[in-house]
């Protein structure tokens, strides 16, 4: 696999209920860097006199990954219309959805760095 994200590329990944999402498979370091930051906030404590790490919504930075990493999808609404998959139509599905989607991302994404391991370049 290279070390280089092929930014085009994509796979289909079939969903319960026949739906159809496609994603890209791989984000490039500052992708996720940007992902993080949004996750993470770091602050001065005075009264602790340290720095503290707040940590972020944890729905707020999944709905932010479906974003980063879903292309298109087959997703219809409650009268079969076509839905396109836009920034904001991702933030109107339900938790079941979001839930769903992201279990078959993440599971694709363990895939890849799996076989990143087999073939010896992962770390």
């Amino acid at each position: 696999m290279s070390r280089f994200v092929d930014k085009a590329a994509t796979v289909e990944i079939a969903l319960r209920n026949g739906d159809v999402v496609q994603v890209r498979p791989r984000l490039t370091a500052s992708e996720v860097a940007e992902l993080n930051r949004r996750l993470v906030r770091l602050r001065f404590d005075v009264a602790a006199e340290k720095v503290v790490v707040d940590e972020g919504d944890w729905h707020l930075q999944r709905i932010a990954m479906l974003r980063a990493h879903l292309v298109d999808w087959d997703l219809k609404d409650d009268a079969g219309q076509g839905v396109p998959c836009t920034g904001a139509n991702i933030e109107l599905l339900d938790d079941e959805s979001v839930a769903e989607i992201w279990g078959a991302i993440s599971k694709l994404r363990a895939s890849g760095e799996e076989e990143e391991r087999k073939n010896g370049s992962g770390l």
